[in-house]
């Protein structure tokens, strides 16, 4: 019986869990607790995770959950701290937050007992691993910071530089910096995740492909779009091997507005494949539903020159992206929807003053290091400011966004947006010679971008 279990537990590490499920059916039947309870946890556990791996959350949460009730004994305190932690896991997947963390907590707590002169024992980093990405998910970066940190650090002293606990430890501690505000080390951490990951042979899991998708959005947040979609397809082709709708569902959308965004993948094309994702979206569970399909389909919508479509798709997405704990990307929403709103007459100006403000207050709490998403605020900033006639503020702000796209991205569209609206600023201050110049610069590096807004944008500034 040992054996049959060894053997079903080497082929789910392989991925191969059709074959791992036959060699643990039998085993399931004759397992007994009152005969030997370790050996029938063990197998409990393993059905468990094979059905994690295959994305039946609900039941790898109700299987470690009945092993709890069996897990009492004083004897059984480790497969009691393994029961807690997958269903830790599962409950993450389903959005149970509170639950995932409480669970992680226990599991971790029973590890520490267990292994008090151990810090780096695999089972205790493995469930320090997993309350970290629970206060991650209930948005205590503060807390998580620390308690990843040195997981990364006895993971490497005890293990070496390169092992195969540093991908989930640089991945996880990669998205508290940047909630934290630093953008750099984050992307640093995640480049080095994936070296650790290709270093160690990391196997294809979900896991793997949640990292990939992590350092891909790394890349969009910095307009990095061209380098985000390999990585894309590779989570892509991960995930197709273990079916997880809710989480292909966004990828996809990840993957279709940055190759529209890229220029691999024509506008028309990306917006049909960005309807359909949002469509199944409407169709799922609502504890399904995320804020990014809808905030994309949104976005493009916008590009194409669709204004009141964009309105109306990121109005529904504000609130999605309200429940959201990544600041950053709350943020990036609320200053969407304020330029769509900035983008139709009789914009109400009050209303878009006070999503900026939301925005702003959102990027400071992370301590932002200046990026994308703050140099569009002050783009917003500076044509609220000059549809009140507020020069000297338009002014400020639109050298402020210019400024940063011409340190970042002299020759992309962004850079070409922001000196539109600088020149605008400019004209309006009476300074006519340096508009006309940020106006030529605005028209030549719009002329080849296939939004419908650029063109409009690039018309405006070819007149003057």
């Amino acid at each position: 019986l040992a054996l049959a279990w060894a053997r079903a537990h080497a082929l789910k590490q392989l991925q191969r869990l059709d074959e791992a499920e036959k060699v643990l059916g039998p085993l399931l039947g004759v397992a007994r607790i009152d005969i030997d309870a370790d050996l029938h946890l063990r197998s409990r556990l393993l059905e468990a995770e094979i059905a994690h791996r295959r994305a039946h959350y609900a039941k790898a949460r109700d299987l470690g959950t009945a092993m709890l009730a069996d897990a009492k004994a004083p004897a059984l305190q480790e497969r009691r701290a393994e029961a807690h932690l997958l269903v830790s896991q599962a409950s993450s997947m389903l959005r149970e937050r509170q639950a995932a963390f409480e669970h992680a907590s226990a599991a971790h707590a029973i590890q520490s007992r267990l292994h008090p002169r151990e810090p780096a024992h695999p089972r205790l980093l493995a469930t320090g691993q997993t309350l970290a990405a629970t206060l991650i998910d209930l948005g205590k970066h503060d807390e998580a910071a620390p308690l990843l940190t040195g997981l990364l650090e006895d993971s490497r002293r005890v293990y070496g530089r390169d092992n195969w606990l540093v991908p989930e430890f640089a991945s996880r501690l990669a998205i508290v910096e940047a909630e934290r505000g630093q953008f750099r080390r984050s992307l640093a951490l995640l480049e080095e995740s994936m070296r650790a990951s290709e270093a160690v042979s990391q196997p294809d899991t979900m896991s793997k492909a949640g990292q990939l998708r992590t350092l891909a959005r790394a890349y969009m947040r910095e307009r990095r779009h061209g380098a985000a979609l390999p990585r894309l397809d590779q989570a892509l082709a991960i995930i197709a091997r273990t079916p997880s709708p809710q989480v292909e569902r966004v990828v996809r959308a990840d993957r279709a507005i940055a190759a529209a965004l890229a220029g691999e993948l024509p506008p028309a094309q990306a917006l049909a494949e960005l309807q359909r994702i949002n469509a199944e979206q409407d169709g799922a569970e609502a504890r399904y539903r995320t804020h990014l399909p809808v905030h994309y389909l949104g976005r493009l919508q916008a590009l194409m020159g669709e204004r009141e479509a964009a309105l109306a798709t990121l109005r529904k997405a504000e609130p999605l992206a309200r429940s959201n704990t990544r600041r950053v990307e709350t943020a990036e929403a609320l200053v969407d929807l304020a330029h769509a709103m900035l983008d139709l007459p009789a914009a109400d100006k009050a209303r878009v003053a006070a999503l900026l403000d939301e925005a702003e207050t959102l990027l400071q709490a992370t301590r932002a290091e200046a990026l994308p998403a703050t140099a569009d605020l002050a783009l917003g900033r500076a044509r609220i400011a000059l549809a009140q006639r507020q020069v000297a503020e338009a002014l400020t702000a639109a050298r402020r966004a210019d400024d940063y796209w011409r340190a970042a991205a002299a020759d992309g569209r962004d850079a070409a947006v922001a000196a539109y609206w600088l020149a605008q600023a400019l004209a309006a201050n009476g300074q006519h010679d340096a508009a006309r110049t940020a106006r030529a610069r605005a028209a030549q590096r719009l002329a080849a971008s296939p939004f419908a807004s650029d063109a409009r944008l690039r018309a405006a500034a070819t007149r003057g």
